[in-house]
């Protein structure tokens, strides 16, 4: 998902990037190999065929595994689908705080990169096919809608930082309001404007226009202004 910024164009174009697995603890390189095999034949299914395929015996043929071999790694699609989003956090965290501390530029600068950042990430066919299978999958999943409100509040707490740079009279609520607002502006426009949708053309534009609204919007607010939004889901 989040690879530097040179690579977007290519993955724009509906390359499939190495999916970026955390290392495991101990375990033996070939073992380490296979588990990260199987989370991106997990990866492939969901862009290539969707949740509707999601089964174990359909992944376990994207991965060339045997299913007793993936079993053996993976006793449950929930497992599957928990190290995936772990993987997907992983990059997401890593590729915002790279961001976000970098020297030498202005908090106005980081947050421009970090919504870039985000909209870049939007613009690849993984980003947009993956994430619309999975908000399907939590209208009628518990477990799946959970997991990712979890990976948004990690990723989207790199935001936190520069809500509070920006205007230090916020309070912890009005600090919690403006991340959702964030959350739900930008991740909205993968409806329209994602891989292979009508307005996909249009999201610099879009990322530009976000960047200028937040950074007019966020010094502005008055402390308690934002904190009556519901951010307990």
């Amino acid at each position: 998902m989040l690879q530097v910024m040179s690579k977007k164009t290519e993955m724009a174009l509906g390359e499939l990037p190495p999916l970026k697995v955390p290392r495991r603890e101990g375990g033996y390189e070939r073992g380490r190999e296979v588990y990260e095999q199987i989370l991106r034949g997990t990866l492939r299914v969901l862009i290539e065929n969707g949740a509707s395929a999601l089964t174990m015996r359909r992944v376990a043929l994207a991965s060339k595994v045997q299913p007793g071999h993936l079993a053996y790694y993976f006793k449950s699609r929930q497992d599957l689908l928990r190290e995936l989003l772990d993987a997907l956090v992983a990059e997401y965290i890593e590729a915002l705080e790279a961001v976000v501390d970098r020297e030498g530029v202005t908090v106005e600068q980081k947050l421009e990169g970090a919504v870039m950042q985000i909209i870049a990430d939007i613009r690849t066919k993984r980003t947009t096919r993956v994430f619309t299978e999975l908000w399907a999958m939590s209208n009628h999943d518990d477990f799946v809608r959970d997991r990712i409100e979890e990976l948004y509040e990690r990723g989207y707490a790199v935001f936190r930082g520069l809500i509070m740079e920006l205007n230090p009279r916020l309070t912890q609520e009005d600090l919690a309001g403006v991340m959702l607002f964030i959350r739900s502006m930008l991740e909205g426009t993968t409806i329209s404007a994602g891989y292979g949708k009508p307005w996909f053309n249009s999201l610099d534009t879009l990322g530009r226009l976000a960047t200028k609204s937040l950074l007019a919007m966020i010094p502005a607010l008055e402390p308690g202004e934002a904190c009556d939004l519901d951010v307990s889901g």
